[in-house]
């Protein structure tokens, strides 16, 4: 697994190459924990090239998701793979992290008013 962080305005985007396993979730863990604790932080990940997502990874998300909107910020997902974009439904964690086809549509996501 690689990442890649890079800023786009105001916004923060966090792009995944490769799966997330057991293996490398700590990484992972290391960078969205980092990122939610910074107020009204607007974050889109880029999860295109991600096809496997571990468990841990999955609670991961969930939790720095939560952070993130009790700090009045915004995060959202672009590209996500079906399998992967069917685990958030499963959990309903979709209902809370908006799903985009494309980095921009995802980035729009985030906006504030």
């Amino acid at each position: 697994m690689a990442i890649t962080i890079s800023e786009q305005g105001e916004v923060t985007i966090v792009e995944v190459r490769n799966d997330i396993t057991s293996e490398t979730v700590d990484e992972f863990k290391e960078i969205l924990e980092h990122l939610a604790e910074l107020p009204q932080r607007r974050v889109v990940m880029d999860l295109t090239e991600v096809n496997y997502l571990c468990s841990s990874g999955l609670a991961i998300i969930g939790k720095s998701l939560h952070r993130i909107l009790d700090q009045g910020g915004k995060m959202a997902v672009a590209g996500g793979q079906r399998r992967v974009l069917r685990l958030f439904a499963m959990t309903r964690l979709s209902d809370l992290l908006p799903c985009h086809a494309t980095k921009e549509e995802a980035l729009q996501g985030v906006q504030l008013p």
